[in-house]
């Protein structure tokens, strides 16, 4: 699975706990939709044993756009930073850390 939308991760959700695929989709929905309503309020989210998001805000800096070479300034934004957990970055290379 290479890429996840809400729907594929109901459907494990559905299969893993024993729930319907609806309920599981309202659950999915649910728990995604508070996440980045925590994210847009208080600027982070830290799911334990998973990762850590927040926001960071980045100035307006100098751009080219590489086709024309014309230059132009990129505008202020908010960006979402993610930083996974230990547990997380261990078992992506391989391992499972300690609980």
């Amino acid at each position: 699975m290479a890429n996840l939308d809400r729907r594929d991760i109901a459907h494990a959700v559905s299969r893993n706990c024993d729930l319907t695929v609806g309920f599981a989709e309202k659950a999915v929905h649910a728990v995604l939709d508070c996440a980045i309503e925590g994210i847009v309020a208080d600027g982070v989210l830290n799911i334990n044993r998973f990762g850590k998001w927040r926001t960071l805000d980045k100035g307006e800096r100098p751009g080219t756009n590489p086709k024309t070479k014309e230059r132009f300034i990129v505008s202020a934004r908010r960006v979402v930073s993610f930083k996974a957990s230990k547990v997380f970055k261990d078992s992506t290379n391989g391992g499972l850390a300690n609980e």
